[in-house]
């Protein structure tokens, strides 16, 4: 979940149930979150709202997004994990919890330096 002031926000129920049990009731939606409003001023004041920039992604740690592009990163980024190899996982997470640096930035710099260096250790030249 995307999150504001470093805490994760959760879309809250705003129209009551009658409103929708009402069939011509007139409802605005906003699409990415699923949040029901019965007042258009209510709906284009959380709308403005999710359009900030103040969002973070709270799987990447990316910010100044808006509250959909956070969305989004987080929903790649999941995707992303699911498909890295079991081999990996606990040298990944070594890597990972021993760097300074985040996830991306630790794991682009041992793709960049280790290779040729793990191949002498290998071949015993090293």
């Amino acid at each position: 979940m995307p999150t504001h002031k470093r805490r994760p926000h959760v879309p809250s129920d705003v129209v009551s149930p009658a409103i929708l049990e009402t069939p011509d009731a007139l409802v605005f939606q906003i699409r990415f979150t699923g949040e029901v409003f019965s007042l258009y001023d209510d709906y284009i004041e959380r709308l403005n709202y999710y359009r900030e920039r103040v969002w973070s992604c709270s799987r990447t740690g990316k910010s100044n997004l808006t509250f959909e592009e956070a969305l989004v990163l987080e929903r790649h980024a999941i995707a992303a994990v699911e498909q890295f190899p079991e081999y990996f996982h606990e040298k990944a997470l070594r890597l990972i919890h021993h760097s300074t640096s985040g996830a991306h930035d630790a794991g682009s710099r041992r793709r960049a330096g280790a290779g040729p260096r793990w191949r002498r250790r290998a071949y015993g030249e090293g």
